[in-house]
């Protein structure tokens, strides 16, 4: 803060955080910007680089009415889908975290169905379709899941953030005294990817690890079931 750019803004000025960052975070920031007079619009935004590009990204936005207004058409011409949250800089964090963490469970699951469908012996890309038209169904399990069984793993979003961004969700549910059954298990495939050397790969390649890891486990329960 000493050195950065709010020492050269004015006051009345704002400062948009749209990063998937730990709620705390948003709320230490906007407390060290307002003691200078500055604003926060807390603003994470969701859905890749494409949605990005033509303007569609939800944008979960928290901040008063007093500071949106002043701001509207900017944040308007950033995303055709801007959510107002509520008035407390941190709850568009907060949003986004809940947002990513189901992101990451229903990615987890669909590599893990379509691992498992490879290791049957199925048709991946019928399995895939039928998924689709069916109660299993997720937007991020077509989009990545779909490249993922063509051998595409060139990165459109990173491992690296869903690894971060369910932990830092696993964490905001444990500061909120909530822990569930899937996220941390989400979470720990992601961190093992990560530890796998797939960071730098599209998070789609999950389905590799978990058709690996799977076959890998598999053998050895049989071996120590004496199989």
């Amino acid at each position: 803060m000493r050195t950065g750019a709010a020492r050269a803004m004015q006051p009345g000025s704002a400062v948009l955080l749209c990063p998937t960052i730990r709620p705390g975070d948003v709320e230490d920031f906007a407390a060290r910007l307002q003691q200078r007079g500055i604003l926060t619009i807390d603003a994470p935004m969701s859905g890749g680089p494409a949605r990005a590009r033509d303007g569609s990204m939800s944008l979960m936005v928290a901040c008063a009415d007093g500071v949106f207004e002043p701001h509207r058409g900017l944040i308007e011409a950033m995303s055709s889908n801007v959510f107002r949250i509520s008035s407390r800089p941190g709850d568009g964090a907060r949003t986004k975290l809940v947002n990513n963490i189901l992101a990451g469970i229903n990615l987890v699951g669909a590599a893990e169905a379509m691992a498992m469908a490879a290791r049957m012996g199925l048709d991946l890309g019928t399995t895939l379709m039928v998924i689709e038209r069916s109660s299993g169904q997720s937007w991020i399990g077509s989009d990545r899941l779909r490249r993922a069984i063509a051998g595409d793993v060139e990165p459109r979003a990173h491992m690296t953030l869903l690894q971060k961004d369910t932990r830092l969700a696993v964490q905001a549910a444990r500061d909120a005294n909530f822990e569930g059954p899937l996220g941390a298990a989400a979470r720990d495939v992601f961190a093992r990817a990560v530890e796998c050397g797939m960071g730098a790969l599209d998070d789609g390649a999950l389905f590799k690890l978990l058709f690996d890891s799977g076959a890998t486990d598999a053998a050895s329960a049989a071996a120590s079931s004496g199989k």
